[in-house]
């Protein structure tokens, strides 16, 4: 099964699933944390959901704002989505766009640019390999 977010206009994050290449997509659902408040703040972007092995699904996504603390960081759900754990792992300092590969043992590698802004820091990139205990 393949899941893609939108951002409508209300600032909330909606996935759909698919799995017949494209053809019919399940209803989006907001992604709400276990109160019901969204998941993701103002400034918080660029997000991507990946299903572990084990059944486990965790959300890479990056905050922006405030400028010079920009990060990626990820959240993970136990039930598939319907509330997530209130933990926040941070993967890196600094942004850029990132894409996640879950591996058969539930090791995640992420391969993101870095940067923390227009402020003359370097631009890297780098392959970080990481898990959730």
């Amino acid at each position: 099964m393949s899941k893609v977010l939108s951002w409508p206009e209300d600032g909330g994050t909606y996935p759909g699933c698919y799995e017949n290449g494209g053809l019919s997509w399940s209803p989006p659902r907001p992604v709400v944390d276990n109160e019901g408040h969204p998941l993701l703040l103002y400034g918080e972007c660029n997000g991507e959901l990946v299903e572990l092995p084990d059944g486990r699904l965790v959300f890479v996504h990056q905050t922006r704002y405030p400028r010079g603390r920009s990060q990626l960081s990820a959240k993970v759900s136990m039930d598939g989505g319907l509330t997530w754990h209130p933990e926040t792992w941070r993967i890196n300092y600094g942004f850029g766009y990132s894409s996640t590969l879950a591996l058969a043992d539930n090791q995640l590698l992420t391969v993101t640019g870095s940067s923390l802004g227009d402020n003359g820091h370097p631009r890297r990139v780098m392959a970080i390999s990481w898990r959730i205990d």
